[in-house]
């Protein structure tokens, strides 16, 4: 039915959100130890460097590089 369907449609997008939001706080722990952007995003399985920014700068409301740099060094 067209129910179930929307259903799932919803359940989908939200196991999608928890996957992305997992992703999303690895790659900022990855940046913590000093991982660079690139090597933090391809770890956690980002192959689109212009999506992960994007997705990394609505979670956290900065890029991973100005993230980053918030490291005491």
């Amino acid at each position: 039915s067209s129910t179930s369907r929307g259903l799932g449609d919803v359940y989908k997008r939200q196991f999608m959100q928890l996957v992305q939001e997992s992703r999303l706080t690895r790659a900022a722990a990855l940046l913590d130890t000093g991982a660079t952007a690139e090597a933090a995003a391809r770890e956690v399985g980002y192959a689109n460097m212009s999506f992960f920014y994007k997705k990394f700068a609505e979670r956290y409301g900065c890029t991973p590089a100005a993230y980053r740099r918030r490291l005491p060094r």
